[in-house]
Formats: structure tokens, sequence, C-alpha cells
């Protein structure tokens, strides 16, 4: 029997091995696991290290790319700092310190603490590539963390920094690249100027609408270019011994007008262009003139009217380039802004005039003056003086009247019209020799050019007459008259009453206080208010006057070459308060201050066909009224381009394209753009304060709404509303496309709607870019209908139907706050 002996040591060492291996087996799971668990969590940490020390890293080693991105964010390409203003709105800004970088971002978060889940704080994904600045969707007063992914999957995590104070900035970049963001302000953003080549050409108010804003204190802003064409200088007839040197601070008194191109005129104030400065001090129009030569140099001044009616202008001295560019074939200024200011006060009153943001004359003034608009003509003025006295020699010249048309024969209770001023001997004159009482031997009255200003063969006569004139706005006098003879032999006291008002004027005669004539006339406030206009303010004769009419924007008239601008206007614009030197300096770097004080605002953009019913003209059609609506106030004070005048004209006025949005100008030139593949963004952000709670239709518009025949640049344009996507569509090739609007329609509609009951975030995205463009700059003709193939237009414009109204409307800039920008 064969035995086998279990060897018990062998079986001891075996099963020691076999421990440590299971051990080791063990050991090795637990190791993986651990690592398994472990290592995503270091991974993920490593690519949110704190942003206070600003020293991200990557989310992964798999990509040089993404380092690369890492490394370039460390050195400050971009920067990306994430402020909070004391109203609570986060801002984020990407700031290159070296060199623009593209920086592609997916998606940005903020960490809502309520759903305790990060949700997006901007829409989209967008690329940065400049300076940006951006208005972040967070709740007011957020304070937790921003995160950043990018397309190449790298996470940042940005806390938000101190609270910083904001100022109202609109910021316009100048370098072109591709895929340049601009954040902009106001709308309509467009391409538009108008040119003022002709003295047919100027923007008013109408007959049958406000004249102007009646204001004490204020301020006139204009951009424009200075043609040329523009061949009249400033002329200033000052009192007697006046100064003749055209210096800087220095007031010039004077009874007439200054000539000059009027680029804008409020009413009582008004910003002058001239080829030179010409003073003399005769008291009176002509001679004795001194001239600044003008070395193909323009000069500006800024006049007012007081209510004695004396004028006070302050010039620069130094004139500013004619030779920078071209302007429909004549030499012309550059883009240039003019700012001039009156603040009256008891204890101080001032008058400033700014040139591109620099202040080149100011002087002050007695205290207490007041504008023209506050003259006895607007509360009523009485004039009264004693006719025929014993021992009086008796008048040897007749009171004659050259009417423009009517009766010939004198009556009572009857106006009679004339466009010089009616001669005789003056018994009485008001302060602003707007209202005389006179005296005659006769009455002589025929149609204008029968008789001459002043009798040549005189006779004396026994019987008096007298009579009662009052000129008007645009020029034209009125007088009324007593038929009856006077008893020569006793002292008589003659008085002439006039008051105007908003819906008629009343003129009365009287003798030895007994009414002889009397008329209520229908030329509502003209007695008393001029119209507000640009480009032209008078129309009637090139002689100096006392007074500034303005012209009328639904008349057909030339302009007189003396009170006309020649050249291109952009958007101009009136304050209710004398602006500081620190705001009109903001208003050349793109800033619009204290929107709220803004009493009108008229642009180029916002010109639009409509059917005015004028007195003696009704029913004017669409091409002869362009309506230039007031984004202060689109209820009052709009203006109008004269009948038969230029309208909008997208033209380059100086082979450059000048786009418009808010209140400053970006000028690109068109060979940088033209047939080349860029695109140039406007980024709109702001609130968006409706006028009363309710469902709003909105207008997206591609076209102005003058209905020019041009060749539009291909435009894209994307709608948010609180962040949410209400809108999307292009105009390519004049092909118009709706991507997506909250409002299913079949007809190819660009409108969407939005129930707003209180102040909502707004942000439009409109980028255009010329890459089927032509580099032409040739501009179209004035007027609708006139094709122009060479200039590509540019046009953005956000339009919208309130609650229980019907139409589109444009929207107020008080009804629209942009986020200021840094």
């Amino acid at each position: 029997m064969n035995i086998k002996y279990f060897n018990l040591k062998k079986y001891k060492v075996n099963n020691k091995i076999r421990r440590a291996q299971a051990v080791l087996i063990a050991f090795l799971l637990i190791l993986v696991v651990i690592i398994a668990v472990v290592l995503p969590f270091m991974l993920q940490k490593s690519s949110t290290t704190d942003y206070e020390v600003q020293d991200g890293s990557s989310s992964s080693i798999i990509s040089s790319e993404k380092q690369l991105q890492v490394e370039e964010f460390r050195q400050g390409d971009p920067s990306i700092v994430v402020c909070q203003s004391p109203s609570g709105k986060d801002i984020i800004q990407f700031t290159y310190m070296h060199q623009p970088i593209p920086f592609d971002i997916l998606e940005i978060f903020y960490y809502n603490t309520s759903l305790n889940e990060w949700v997006k704080a901007f829409p989209g994904s967008f690329s940065v590539n400049s300076n940006t600045t951006l208005y972040l969707y967070t709740p007011p007063y957020y304070s937790g963390e921003i995160e950043i992914l990018t397309t190449l999957g790298n996470a940042f995590y940005i806390p938000i920094e101190h609270t910083v104070g904001l100022t109202t900035c609109i910021n316009i970049g100048t370098v072109i690249g591709k895929g340049e963001v601009i954040n902009s302000g106001y709308f309509p953003i467009s391409s538009f100027l108008t040119g003022y080549q002709s003295d047919n050409d100027n923007i008013g108010t109408i007959s049958t609408e406000t004249r102007n804003p009646m204001l004490q204190n204020q301020t006139l802003v204009q951009w424009f270019i200075a043609s040329q064409g523009l061949n009249s200088p400033i002329n200033i007839s000052t009192s007697q011994g006046g100064p003749t040197v055209a210096k800087a601070n220095t007031p010039y008194y004077s009874t007439y007008a200054p000539q000059g191109g009027y680029l804008i005129w409020s009413g009582d104030a008004g910003i002058i262009v001239g080829n030179g400065i010409e003073i003399n001090n005769n008291g009176g129009p002509g001679g004795g003139s001194t001239q600044q030569n003008p070395n193909n140099e323009f000069y500006i001044a800024f006049t007012v009217q007081l209510s004695n009616g004396t004028w006070i202008t302050i010039v620069d001295p130094n004139g500013f380039s004619g030779d920078v560019a071209t302007e429909n074939g004549q030499q012309s200024s550059g883009l240039t802004l003019a700012v001039g200011s009156f603040g009256s006060s008891q204890t101080n009153s001032q008058i400033s005039l700014y040139l591109n943001g620099t202040l080149v004359s100011q002087a002050n003034i007695p205290k207490g003056l007041h504008l023209y608009y506050d003259s006895a003509c607007v509360q009523g003025n009485v004039v009264s003086g004693t006719q025929g006295p014993p021992g009086k020699q008796n008048p040897n010249n007749p009171i004659v009247i050259e009417t423009t048309g009517g009766s010939t024969t004198p009556q009572a209770n009857l106006a009679y019209y004339s466009s010089t001023e009616p001669t005789g001997d003056q018994i009485a004159t008001s302060d602003n020799g707007k209202i005389i009482l006179l005296e005659g031997n006769s009455i002589q009255i025929q149609t204008s050019g029968q008789y001459p200003a002043q009798p040549t063969n005189p006779q004396p006569s026994s019987n008096y007459y007298i009579a009662l004139s009052v000129q008007l706005y645009n020029g034209t006098w009125i007088t009324i008259v007593d038929p009856n003879p006077i008893n020569p032999t006793s002292s008589t006291e003659a008085i002439g009453k006039f008051l105007g008002s908003q819906n008629n004027a009343q003129m009365s005669l009287y003798l030895n206080n007994q009414l002889v004539s009397h008329v209520t006339l229908n030329e509502k406030d003209i007695l008393c208010y001029p119209f507000m206009d640009v480009g032209s303010v008078y129309n009637i004769s090139n002689n100096e006057i006392k007074t500034i009419p303005g012209m009328s924007g639904d008349i057909n008239d030339a302009g007189a070459n003396s009170y006309s601008f020649n050249g291109a206007l952009g958007p101009g614009f009136l304050y209710n308060i004398t602006l500081v030197q620190t705001q009109v300096q903001s208003i050349q770097s793109g800033t619009l201050p204290s929107p709220k004080d803004i009493v009108v605002l008229w642009s180029e953009n916002t010109a639009q066909c409509v059917n005015l019913n004028v007195p003696g003209n009704p029913g004017t059609l669409c091409r002869d009224a362009v309506e230039v609506v007031n984004l202060a106030n689109p209820n009052d004070l709009n203006g109008y381009w004269g009948q038969g005048a230029a309208i909008p004209t997208a033209f380059a006025p100086f082979n450059d394209i000048v786009i418009w949005s808010g209140p400053a100008p970006l000028v690109f030139n068109p060979s940088v753009l033209a047939g080349k593949n860029i695109n140039i963004t406007f980024e709109s952000q702001g609130m968006l304060i409706p006028k009363n709670p309710g469902t709003y239709v909105f207008s997206v518009n591609f076209t102005d709404n003058v209905g020019q025949i041009l060749r539009y640049a291909n435009e894209y344009v994307t709608v948010y509303m609180n962040g949410q996507k209400v809108f999307q569509g292009s105009y390519v090739n004049n092909h118009l496309n709706i991507l997506y609007s909250n409002i299913p329609n079949d007809v190819n509609y660009p409108i969407f709607e939005y129930h707003l009951v209180k102040d909502i975030n707004i942000t439009t995205v409109f980028t255009f870019n010329l890459a089927d463009a032509s580099s032409s700059t040739t501009a179209p003709g004035p007027g609708p209908g006139h094709t122009n193939s060479g200039i590509t237009a540019i046009y953005f414009g956000l339009m919208w139907t309130p609650p229980g109204q019907s139409g589109f409307q444009y929207i107020s800039i008080n009804n629209f706050q942009p986020f200021p920008t840094y």
C-alpha cells in the first residue's frame, strides 16, 4: 500500500502567497476606484482656478490649442472683468492688453440659487476680437460667479467685482476687422445724410403745428459738412461804436440779424457758418466792413435775439479747413460738430460756442436778459402817440401801402398785406420795430410796384390819417387804417394794439379811446413765433432784416442766399438746458448727455412720406411732403422738408460711408469694405420703457420710409426681449427673409410682438456687409424715386404700435434707455 504524505510546510508557503496576491488585487481594485472618482474632480478643479488671481487653467491637457487659449488669457488677451452698476446690473468687459485674439464663447451662465442650477446669462454664442462690453441677463444685484464656456472647452469662473459708477456713453469703435462689434445707442441706424446743394433745401415746422419750442435756456447741436458752394460770409452790423475786429469771447450787439449760412435756427437762436467774417459799425446794413481772409476756410458764429429785439453774436475768429473732402463735386470741410448755448438768470447770463467739442468763444452778458420769444409781441403790445398837435407842421407824406393783392380802397376793419414796410410819418413804434403807428396826409394803396417807397413830390394836406402796421415772422406786413380824415385843429391820441396767441391775433386802432379799425387774423401764432428750421431761415431777399421768420417746411420757395447754408447736415437737436463743456465733449465722443432734456431731435433716419392738408394747398401729395419725426417727442415739433426740396440721400459726402447711431457718426472707407466679406455689427442693449401696459407690435425696417430707389447692403438682424429671441431676419440682395418671428405669418412681414407691463431688457444685433457692393460714392438726386446704382445704403429701424393705436411709430428716445458702455 502506497501512502502519500501531505507536505504541510509547502502548503503553508503556498497559502501565504495566495493571501498576498489577494491583498494586492484588492489594493489595486481600490486604487482603480479612487482614481476613477478623484481624477475627474482634480481635472475640473484645475480648470476652475480662482479668478481673483486671474490664473485660469485648462480643463484638460488633451489639446495644446486649449492650453494656448489659457496662456493667452493669463497674459490679458483678453482680460475679463465683471462689474456691477449702482442699479445692480452686471456688466462684463473684455479688454485686450496686447493684441486682439479671437475668443469664441459658447455660453455664459450665472448660478440661480432658487433653481440650484446654472442659467444662461447671455443669449447665444459670440466671438470677441476687440474690446467689448456687454450687459448680462442676471438678476439685479446678483453676487455669485459668472461661468464662461469657450468653444474650445475651457471654463472660466469670474466673480462680480466692486460696484462702479456709470457714465452714459455709447462706445463706437472705428477699427475695421472681421466680426467687428460696435456698441450702439438709439434707433434707427443708417448711412443717410441730407444734401443741401441749393438754397431750396430746408427742414422746418409747418403752419398748422407748433412752430418752435419757445425756450429760454437752450443748447443747439448740429453735425454738418460745409461746401464751397457756401460763398457768403458771416456779416454783423454792430451798433454804433461797436468793435469791428473779429475776436473770440467778444459779444457783438446789433439791431439787424447777422447774415450767413444758418445751420439750425430755434426761433430765437442760431448757429451760422460762412466763408469769412465781415463786421461793420454803421448800426445798419452795408459799408465799413472788415473781412477775415477766407483761404478756403469756413468760420462759425452763434447768435441770439433778445426780447428787446437786440441781437448778440459771438464768433470764432479762427477758420476751419474747407479743403478736407469733396461733397457733391465741391471742396468741403470734414464732418464737423457745432454747439451753441445760451443761459440766462438773475445773477448771470452767458453765451457759448463750441466746435468739435472745443470751447472757441464765450461771453458774459448783462444778467436777466431774455430771449426774443418773451417779447411784448407774445404778451401783447400797445403803441401810442399824439397825432396832429397845434402848431405842428402838417405831414408832407402820405401813408403808402404796396399790397400783394386785394382791395386798394382804404377801408376800416380790413387787413392789407404787403411785402415791404408801409411808409409815412411814424408816430410811435414798439421796441422791436415790428409794430408801428403811422400818420400821413393821405392813404395811398396800390399793388406792389405801383408806388415808390416815398413820394417824389410830397404835397401838404389839411387832412390827417392814421394806420397801424405789424410785421409777420415771414417778413410780410399787415396794416389796418382809419379811412376817415381827422380834424387837424386839435391834439389827437392814437393807440395801436396788437395781441398774438396760438389761435389767432388781434389788431386794433383807437382814436381818442374810440375803436376805429379792428381785424382778427387767422395766421395764428405766426405773428409771435417763427419757424424752427435748419438749412435756411429767410426767403424774400438778401437785405438785412431785424427779425428772422424761419422757413416753413410746407413751402416751395428758395431761401435768400445771405441766410442759407450750403453743404450737408447730419442730426440736429435742441436742449432746454445749457450744456457744460464736459457734456459737449461727450457728444463729440458719442454720448447723448441728459436725453430727458432734449426737446427736439431731428434725424434724417426718421424721414417718412406723409399727406399734408396745408391751408391753400390741401391734400399735398407724398412726394411733396416728407416728415422728419422728432425723436424726443414724435407728437410735437416734427420737421418737414420744404416741398420740392431735397430729402434724405444715402450718399458719402467725402468718399466715406457715414453711419449714424445715436448722436455720433461712425465713418468707414468704402474701399475697405466694398467687395469684401467683412461683417460690421452694431449691438444695442438697453431698457425699453412702454408708454402703457399692453401688447405692442414691432416692425423691423431694413429700408427707409421715404421710398428711395436704392441698393442696400446685405443686412442681418436679431432681436431679443429679456434674453428671449423674438425676431430674426435678413435683407440680402434687396430681398427680405424672415428667419424667425414670434408672430407666425405667411406673408413674410418683418414684425413681432411683446406684452409689456414694465421696463424690459432689449438687445438688437444688426450686422451688415458690403460684399456685393461697389466702392462708388455717387449721391442719388434729391427727392423720392431717384435711382442710384453706385452707393450702397445701410439702414435698420425699429418701430412699434402701442396698444389701442394704429400704424407704426418711431420709438422716442424717452422710451429707450441704452445701457452705458465702457
